[in-house]
């Protein structure tokens, strides 16, 4: 059989692979893999694309009896996580321990107990590091009825050998109107379905994320006005800087409900909740709520990149086109500095005044 027929006849099945959103190349290989699948995959994308959705669709194809029927209990149980064959390993520090890198590697000897397979999730793998040396040899020569799929954010140098091991699937950031067909459908309001895709940057999460915010048109009235109001003057960039540091607590205020409501509920299960496990899941838990508030202000120095383009594109007067330049410049010098995790509000009380004292 060729891969063209494998393909097609997997299409035939693979209910759950049609739920990933805007990943039709991702989506047409796995389909191929369906019936021949090699020993390892790896995504490789942003946080926020799909790519655990889409890990949990594969591995309930390959667990399901009909290559993913959607409705069998296989695909069930592996699609909400609890299958018996289905292993997802999330890290509970700031990256994948070597412990848990022998974990795996136990848990890969293992026989499938109800399927054909077992399927072995890694997530956040692109912060293994020594984790990744641990698990080479497994992932490179796991046994016959064992599939890794290892989602990370990018090819990191310790990650290379790894990845050379694994079929490698890419998955972009998804297109805005795909994210904004998903909104509607779901019953947003066409207007602001079109604002959140916008400003999602292609991320599906982010999506749901501001969609449950209610911060979110305020705030990006606020960096809209910003080449309008902004002034050199310590009072009137203060304000500003307050108005978007308020507008980003309301927009995690949940992130937090519900790392509180996580612990609290592991803390009254039988196993209880160990201080080793209390500070991982914390510390996890704060880098989630650095991720988004970092994603947020990028966004918005996104916005007013774009008005400064466009300020660009409709100005002919060289001071006015080398003015818009330069605070261009200083943006994208800003948001590179964010992956630093700097103080935010130093940073936006510098960065407002730089923009302000260029004229």
């Amino acid at each position: 059989m060729s891969l063209n027929d494998t393909g097609n006849q997997s299409s035939n099945y693979a209910s759950n692979l049609e739920n990933i959103l805007g990943q039709d190349a991702a989506k047409k290989l796995l389909r191929a893999s369906l019936h021949s699948p090699v020993h390892a995959y790896m995504f490789i994308g942003p946080a926020g694309v799909g790519k655990k959705n889409a890990a949990l669709a594969f591995a309930a194809s390959l667990l399901c009896d009909n290559f993913g029927c959607g409705s069998c209990p296989h695909c069930a149980d592996a699609m909400a996580g609890i299958h018996r064959d289905l292993v997802v390993i999330e890290r509970e520090g700031s990256q994948i321990s070597v412990d848990a890198a022998r974990n795996v590697v136990a848990l890969a000897q293992r026989s499938p107990s109800v399927a054909k397979r077992q399927v072995i999730i890694l997530c956040d793998f692109h912060l293994a590091e020594e984790a990744a040396a641990a698990l080479l040899k497994t992932i490179e020569e796991p046994p016959e009825s064992t599939v890794f799929i290892v989602l990370t954010e990018e090819v990191t140098p310790h990650l290379i050998t790894v990845a050379s091991r694994c079929v490698q699937i890419q998955f972009n950031p998804v297109a805005e109107e795909i994210i904004e067909q998903m909104l509607v459908t779901r019953g947003v309001d066409t207007q602001l379905a079109h604002e959140i895709a916008l400003f999602s940057r292609g991320s599906l999460a982010r999506a749901h994320l501001l969609l449950e915010d209610e911060s979110f048109l305020p705030r990006r009235q606020i960096w809209h006005d910003i080449p309008n109001r902004l002034k050199a003057e310590g009072s009137v960039i203060a304000g500003i800087v307050d108005g978007i540091a308020a507008s980003l607590d309301v927009l995690v205020e949940h992130l937090v409900e519900e790392g509180k409501s996580e612990l609290a509920a592991l803390e009254s299960s039988a196993g209880g909740l160990s201080a080793f496990n209390r500070q991982g899941i914390e510390e996890r838990n704060k880098r989630k709520i650095r991720r988004v508030r970092t994603d947020e202000l990028k966004s918005g120095f996104s916005e007013l990149i774009h008005s400064y383009y466009q300020k660009i594109d409709t100005s002919y007067e060289s001071g006015e086109v080398d003015i818009a330049w330069q605070r261009v410049q200083l943006l994208e010098e800003a948001s590179l500095a964010l992956n630093r995790n700097p103080n935010e509000e130093l940073l936006l009380t510098s960065l407002l005044f730089e923009l302000a004292r260029i004229n």
